[in-house]
């Protein structure tokens, strides 16, 4: 007997200080009852958040809008570009962050597959959407020019950290699954290494396209409420040497400070501070990625919400012998 209570010590202390885990490895929660209720309520509310949003985005565009078309009509084409974006980079990157916190006690493998599923679902999302924009600029007579907007540069720099994070998933992942499984212990610490790489840089990601969603509905709304009273700002009016100069986000703050100031800016301005119905359902989705940048970056940030680091199963018992886990606490019985 007092031979079993040191192995089975023993065996409790390796588990929990082996940093050498295995990926079909299962973690279970470690939150008390009014943590897990704090924190599935949090889900809930991000959750209505993100089915909210997209519902919005979806009625904005068909009600407001006008719907969707394809080249035959750039303007409604656009109408492509928020819904996609919002779908990939809101909806399907949102849940793909939460599925490591919300789904505790299933295998780990598991939640990794379900987490690149995700993943690759907004890829085409918004390489969709990317190509919808770059249509409805280039074949507007006349052509709009692109990438002049802080909503466009933003832009560029989420995709690009996207696409580091895709490349990430596929290549890291499908190398450590299917090559590096052949010497899993001796690559776990490489692997275990790049997580919190990942996982820093897919909150950034995900920060950075709620900033550019917010930045896209203020210049959409500036513009669209009032075309009917005034024309848009043309980037052609300004000096092509403004376009061409290196502090390009310095000058293009001032040009844009030139132009709300002017009096057909005025009439945008105005026009948009009456605020009609359609205004109010865009500062509403802008509201809504507000609340998700807060709840989001608390349950991602908050180690108390946390998949545990301990082991509940795969372990391996000596012959003749087989473990029985009871509270955390592992122990063994001979075989009658």
């Amino acid at each position: 007997m007092e031979m079993s209570s040191r192995h089975s010590a023993t065996t409790h202390q390796h588990l929990q200080h082996n940093p050498c885990r295995s990926h079909r490895e299962s973690y279970g929660g470690e939150m008390g009852t009014g943590a897990s209720m704090v924190f599935y309520f949090l889900v809930f509310l991000a959750e209505i958040l993100m089915f909210g949003l997209l519902s919005l985005v979806l009625f904005w565009v068909v009600y407001y809008r006008g719907g969707f078309a394809w080249r035959e009509d750039v303007a409604k084409e656009f109408n492509y570009h928020p819904v996609l974006m919002i779908t990939g980079f809101i909806f399907f990157m949102g849940h793909a962050m939460l599925v490591y916190r919300l789904y505790r006690c299933c295998n780990k493998l598991t939640a990794k597959i379900l987490h690149t599923f995700l993943y690759l679902m907004a890829v085409p999302c918004i390489v969709v959407g990317t190509i919808t924009v770059f249509d409805s600029h280039n074949l507007k007579v006349p052509p709009i020019p692109n990438l002049y907007s802080l909503h466009s540069w933003l832009g560029v720099v989420t995709i690009g950290l996207f696409a580091l994070q895709v490349t990430h998933t596929l290549v890291v992942g499908f190398f450590s699954f299917w090559i590096l499984l052949c010497c899993e212990q001796g690559t776990a610490k490489f692997r275990a290494g790049l997580v919190p790489v990942h996982a820093t840089f897919g909150i950034i990601t995900f920060m950075l396209a709620i900033a550019t969603a917010v930045t896209g509905y203020t210049e959409k709304a500036i513009f669209s409420l009032s075309e009917s009273l005034c024309s848009e700002p043309r980037i052609q009016s300004l000096p092509v040497s403004y376009r061409l100069n290196t502090p390009v986000l310095f000058v293009w703050t001032c040009s844009i400070i030139k132009l709300f100031t002017s009096s057909c800016c005025v009439v945008h301005l105005s026009s948009y501070s009456q605020m009609p119905d359609e205004a109010w359902v865009i500062n509403t989705q802008a509201t809504c990625l507000a609340g998700l940048a807060i709840l989001m970056g608390f349950l991602l940030y908050s180690s108390r919400y946390a998949r545990s680091r301990h082991p509940v199963a795969i372990v391996d018992p000596p012959s003749r012998s087989h473990y029985v886990m009871a509270q955390k606490n592992y122990y063994y019985r001979e075989t009658e």
